[in-house]
């Protein structure tokens, strides 16, 4: 923080039981040149990280099923 850059993570945080997928924005507030205090904010990502997931899975599925023919094609 003593630099004044900005900070950002992402992870996971345990709330109610389950995972949230985070991302942490950490922005330094700054007066007179000293970092006096920082501001945060944390997004909840956990739809679009399932999203992402289901995209992936339904892209390893459609690479198999482009093999698959791309054999019968080679079979025939």
């Amino acid at each position: 923080m003593k630099t004044g850059a900005t900070i950002c993570a992402t992870g996971t945080l345990p709330a109610h039981g389950q995972e949230v997928h985070a991302q942490v924005t950490i922005f330094p507030i700054i007066e007179n040149l000293r970092t006096v205090g920082v501001y945060g904010l944390v997004e909840d990502t956990t739809e679009l990280f399932e999203s992402e997931q289901k995209l992936h899975q339904v892209d390893g599925q459609l690479d198999e099923t482009q093999k698959y023919l791309q054999e019968i094609l080679k079979n025939s």
